[in-house]
């Protein structure tokens, strides 16, 4: 869970950041902290089988995503607010891209932001979930094998000392 938490304020900025230009470019940075957060949870919790690391690097994915939900909800609210229509056409004329402004633009633009906030935050909690998963399986490939048979085989001679 700390691993979790961790990439999850990371994604938080990264969420807010990039939802002030546009959310449908943030599945690809949710694949690649998924995979982080599924790794680091296999770092800091060290589980014993391999369907440990894969659930809790899942669960760990899952709460990265979430503050990255968060983060595209500040993003959206500061779109909204800051930038709205007029700020954001311009913006989006310096990447090239042309647009029009038809009468009701203001409500397509918020109802724009919204759609985006769902489909795409949605979209993120479930990648960053499966990929997470990976990342833990990525983890026990790695280093946790060695981890468990460590432990296992300390595990009787501490007994027999403590006796």
């Amino acid at each position: 869970m700390k691993a979790g938490i961790i990439i999850g304020l990371l994604a938080l900025g990264l969420g807010g950041s990039m939802t002030m230009i546009s959310a449908v470019c943030l599945p690809p940075f949710a694949l690649l902290l998924g995979l982080g957060a599924g790794y680091m949870n296999g770092y800091f919790d060290h589980p014993a089988a391999s369907r440990a690391a894969f659930r809790g690097g899942a669960w760990s994915g899952v709460v990265a995503g979430l503050f990255m939900v968060a983060g595209q909800l500040l993003g959206t609210v500061g779109a909204a607010s800051f930038l709205g229509p007029t700020r954001s056409a311009v913006i989006m004329r310096t990447f090239g891209v042309p647009n029009f402004t038809p009468p009701g633009a203001a409500f397509g633009y918020v109802g724009g932001l919204i759609g985006l906030l769902l489909i795409v935050g949605v979209v993120n909690i479930a990648l960053m979930g499966i990929t997470g998963g990976l990342g833990g399986a990525i983890w026990w490939q790695a280093s946790g094998r060695r981890v468990a048979a460590t432990a296992a085989t300390e595990e009787p001679s501490t007994a027999n000392q403590q006796s």
